[in-house]
């Protein structure tokens, strides 16, 4: 937009109408006014080019504006530059973020399954005398925290992936699967 300073402002206007007389609108009915077959009026039709000012040199007046001009464009592009890389960063950050959830998720499914074969396999050694009763509510206190474990890993999952979708633009409870894995690199920074 600042070179539009050093190029000419150029308009072009144009406008048709037809002209009436107060005797001919009088004697036309209303469906004829505007027709452009009715000879009883005559067209009128203008067209303007106009050429403003054409700057070619004022001494360096708009040289500071220029490259004020200039300067801010680049800051605007630098800005949208980074705001563009935060939210890249923030998108895969999400995303590792809900991976990871969804695996402590899973592992929390995994823990809950071994607690409670694990309860059950105490229940018949206390049956079968070989446990005792202590044993065996620990082995239920186990299961129960498993369940909580697992519940708030659901609660955590959802959340995290809430915030994905949030994130990247895509309706609330839209899932991801990633092809493969995360892959983790240490990040080199030169000075």
């Amino acid at each position: 937009a600042f070179h539009t300073m050093f190029l000419p402002n150029i308009s072009l206007d144009g406008s048709v109408s037809g002209n009436y007389t107060y005797k001919q609108l009088g004697s036309l009915k209303s469906t004829q006014i505007g027709n452009t077959q009715d000879k009883k009026g005559y067209p009128a039709t203008s067209y303007t080019l106009s050429l403003g000012e054409y700057v070619l040199y004022n001494g360096g007046k708009d040289s500071l504006n220029y490259k004020k001009a200039v300067i801010d464009w680049d800051r605007a592009r630098g800005t949208f530059k980074s705001r563009s890389l935060e939210t890249r960063l923030k998108a895969i950050t999400q995303f590792a973020r809900h991976q990871t959830d969804r695996e402590k998720l899973d592992a929390a499914e995994r823990y809950l399954t071994l607690s409670i074969s694990l309860a059950r396999l105490i229940k018949t050694r206390v049956k079968l005398g070989k446990a005792n009763k202590d044993e065996f509510s620990s082995a239920l206190n186990d299961v129960l925290q498993a369940r909580n474990n697992l519940e708030e890993a659901k609660v955590t999952a959802e959340a995290s992936l809430w915030e994905l979708n949030k994130t990247i633009g895509d309706p609330i409870g839209t899932d991801y699967k990633l092809d493969g894995k995360l892959e983790f690199r240490p990040l080199k920074i030169g000075l």
